[in-house]
């Protein structure tokens, strides 16, 4: 009642309230979703709810539900936590800000590069893993991390690691523990017969895979499948789960009650709140799309240095996150159909701005000395609309001609004019 009252007075609608009153330890849980009708700014409420929370022995928190929580995912070998929750972020289903992907193997590297998020490669042995832990830690802090994600990252955390972050680690694993462990629990479960396939997020504690439960789920097995099949069916299963439970987290649906949760229903359309595309534009200057990682792969010499090479530079505002290849090649991937040219010729892997928005340049394949009547047609046209495609004539003969394109792209030394097509603005 004196919430209700409290808002009411500071001129908030309330659009959805929950509570439970736990009769065992004597506590009581409420959410509610407001919007203010006034303009009342979130940190006037937050000043002025300190009395109402302090009568009451309040433990209290106000959050602007437009805001988007930083997220960190985790992964090792098994992908398909982390691609669906990268498709869900890309469709605007998990309306989070991913801030980074840590992985202790290279092979989702290229997939998290695709999508233009910071990849972060932290090999773990017995050896290194404190300092393996440690550059983690220093990836949440200079990224401003508020959840850790691990969407199956197949290395135990340390004591330290889970107090640190305590509340705001989650982790998915099958369902079939205590019963299967090992390295095959489905090819156990299915030698015992077993007719139910299920899969646990929870928060991360010391005690291995026994922190509090936020979501759980199950799929019906018959006799008919195959020990390939459990394995299909509880990645199916092993994805929405962890789904929902960052869900309810993100939406502060999740109260810690012991080593028990209090999980809210979802409010009304908040599964659907923002079906936006997210900004996958880095921000920074125009230049390079650079990557950095972390580590030494295979002696290749991967390093960690940070030039000036014009790069657009992290989320996290380290700057250019070059991967120099023995210290001369260039890497960078500014588009998914890079392409570099060798032997002291120069690169063809620029991007430019155009009106503020991102410009993916790439080289046509199918390129050839002579003629190209669709460059004509793009030339006679003036500038096309941003999204369109273009082509540019090459060779010698139409050198004078194309030394006039208007379309900013670089000009081939060798005197051949414009080579760029398939212009169209960066996701």
């Amino acid at each position: 009642a004196a919430i209700a009252n409290y808002l009411a007075d500071q001129g908030c609608n309330i659009v959805d309230s929950s509570q439970f009153d736990d009769l065992d330890t004597g506590k009581f849980f409420m959410r509610v979703s407001f919007i203010s009708e006034q303009g009342v700014g979130l940190e006037a409420l937050v000043e002025g709810f300190k009395p109402v929370a302090a009568k009451f022995e309040m433990e209290a928190e106000i959050h602007d539900g437009k805001k988007r929580m930083k997220v960190l995912l985790m992964v090792s070998r098994f992908g398909h936590c982390l691609n669906d929750l990268l498709y869900r972020w890309k469709i605007g289903a998990l309306p989070i800000d991913i801030v980074g992907v840590v992985s202790n193997h290279f092979d989702y590297q290229k997939v998290v590069v695709n999508h233009d998020i910071p990849f972060h490669h932290i090999p773990v042995t017995k050896a290194n893993k404190p300092q393996a832990e440690a550059r983690i830690m220093e990836v949440v802090e200079q990224t401003g991390t508020e959840l850790i994600v691990l969407a199956r990252y197949m290395q135990i955390l340390s004591d330290s690691m889970c107090q640190k972050m305590s509340g705001r680690i989650i982790n998915i694993h099958h369902s079939f523990l205590p019963s299967f462990k090992g390295a095959n629990p489905y090819k156990q479960a299915y030698e015992r017969g077993v007719k139910l396939i299920g899969a646990t997020a929870h928060y991360v504690t010391a005690d291995l895979d026994e922190g509090p439960i936020i979501e759980q789920d199950t799929a019906r097995i018959t006799h008919a499948q195959s020990a390939d099949d459990y394995v299909s069916i509880g990645r199916d299963v092993e994805s929405q789960v962890l789904a929902r439970a960052i869900h309810a987290h993100i939406h502060y649906r999740t109260f810690l009650n012991g080593n028990r949760t209090i999980v809210f229903p979802a409010s009304p359309g908040s599964y659907a709140s923002d079906q936006r595309q997210p900004h996958h534009r880095l921000p920074g200057k125009p230049g390079k799309l650079c990557i950095r990682t972390d580590g030494v792969r295979d002696g290749a010499g991967f390093s960690d240095r940070r030039k000036d090479c014009g790069g657009f530079g992290d989320r996290g505002g380290e700057g250019c996150r070059r991967r120099a290849r023995d210290g001369d090649r260039c890497s960078d991937r500014a588009c998914r159909r890079h392409r570099r040219r060798r032997s002291g010729q120069p690169r063809l892997c620029e991007l430019q701005e155009q009106d503020g928005q991102g410009m993916r340049l790439q080289l046509h394949p199918a390129h050839a000395a002579g003629g190209n009547d669709a460059g004509r047609a793009g030339k006679a046209g003036g500038l096309p609309e941003r999204g369109s495609v273009h082509s540019w004539h090459s060779g010698a003969a139409a050198a004078a001609e194309a030394s006039g394109c208007r379309c900013d792209h670089p000009v081939d030394p060798a005197g051949e004019g414009c080579r760029w097509v398939a212009c169209s603005p960066m996701p």
